[in-house]
């Protein structure tokens, strides 16, 4: 059977933005859109005071994050006898962040063991040091 290829799909031109199809050609709509436009250009803040607003908000956002982190690593402390109560006071985009972290430390390592031609260790920790052959002299 022969390959049939399609024929390019036609595009008309855009239409014009004075030209509007004649359903939306009303005077209202025409009113409407002008005066959109007018409102959208004058409520442009300056430069100067969008760029004050915008320090002023960071600043804001710095204090309370700072806040927030403190008062989370307080109640984490006040309750780190009650995983249960610290678990709903503490971030959990936090406790993903810290084991994220560990799981890529722990791969690093074992990549970085593997290339000194060193076994991975199971969990990313060294091996603890073995014990001595001969215990020390004790002294009397």
């Amino acid at each position: 059977m022969g390959r049939v290829d399609a024929a390019p799909a036609v595009r008309a031109p855009p239409p014009s933005p004075d030209v509007l199809p004649a359903h939306l050609d009303v005077p209202p709509t025409r009113k409407l859109a002008e005066d959109l436009q007018r409102r959208a250009l004058e409520a442009a803040p300056e430069a100067g005071a969008s760029a004050a607003a915008t320090t002023t908000r960071n600043q804001l956002l710095h204090l309370m994050v700072e806040r927030v982190g403190a008062i989370r690593k307080t109640a984490a402390h006040v309750f780190r006898r009650h995983p249960e109560i610290a678990r709903e006071v503490t971030s959990a985009y936090e406790r993903r962040r810290r084991a994220a972290a560990r799981r890529d430390k722990a791969r690093k390592a074992a990549e970085a063991g593997q290339a000194n031609g060193k076994p991975a260790e199971a969990n990313g920790k060294p091996a603890a040091a073995s014990a001595p052959a001969t215990p020390a002299p004790t002294t009397p």
